[in-house]
């Protein structure tokens, strides 16, 4: 998620606080900052910003989520 520090520290704290993750981390890269979602972290934001979203929402990057969500499972019960 590329932005300005200001924007994405303020987004960052506010999405700490509502999905309950690991401080996201910030970095540079050239002029811009972005913030970096990895693992369940990443899995409960997207969980987050899909839920209730109608169909507001880039089709690929969803398409990935669902995806992953579909693997997860898959992979969860070959464990069993």
């Amino acid at each position: 998620m590329p932005g300005t520090k200001e924007f994405l520290d303020e987004l960052r704290k506010r999405v700490f606080k509502i999905i309950k993750t690991k401080m996201p981390k910030m970095k540079k890269v050239g002029k811009i900052w972005q913030i970096e979602f990895y693992g369940n972290n990443a899995r409960k934001f997207c969980e987050w910003i899909y839920k209730d979203c109608g169909n507001l929402f880039l089709e690929r990057k969803h398409k990935l989520f669902k995806n992953h969500l579909k693997k997860r499972e898959e992979k969860q019960n070959v464990r069993i």
